[in-house]
C-alpha cells in the first residue's frame, strides 16, 4: 500500500472534527510530499535541521508543528515559520 493509499485509509475511519497530524521523523521529501498531495496538511517534525530540508520543497502548503523536545543547542535557530 502506497502513502498516499494510507492517508486516505486514515481519512475515511477518521471521526468528523479530527484533524491529523503527520509525524515525518526520518521521511524523505518525496514521501512527506505524497502524503501531502494525498491530503495531509499538518506536518510534525522532530529535528529543525530535517525541516528545513523540507520546508524548501513543500513551502506553505501544510500547517507546521515541532513534535517532541527541542534541544537547547537549537533553540537558537530560525523559527519553522521563517525558513
Amino acid at each position: 500500500m502506497s502513502i498516499a493509499d494510507n492517508v486516505r485509509q486514515i481519512y475515511r475511519e477518521l471521526p468528523e472534527g479530527v484533524r491529523l497530524l503527520a509525524a515525518a521523523k526520518a521521511r524523505e521529501p518525496g514521501e512527506i510530499l505524497e502524503a501531502v498531495k494525498a491530503g495531509i496538511s499538518l506536518i510534525g517534525e522532530n529535528y529543525v535541521q530535517e525541516a528545513q530540508k523540507v520546508r524548501d520543497i513543500i513551502g506553505n502548503r501544510v500547517e507546521w508543528h515541532f513534535i517532541g523536545h527541542m534541544q537547547k543547542n537549537k533553540v537558537k535557530k530560525p523559527s519553522i515559520s521563517s525558513i
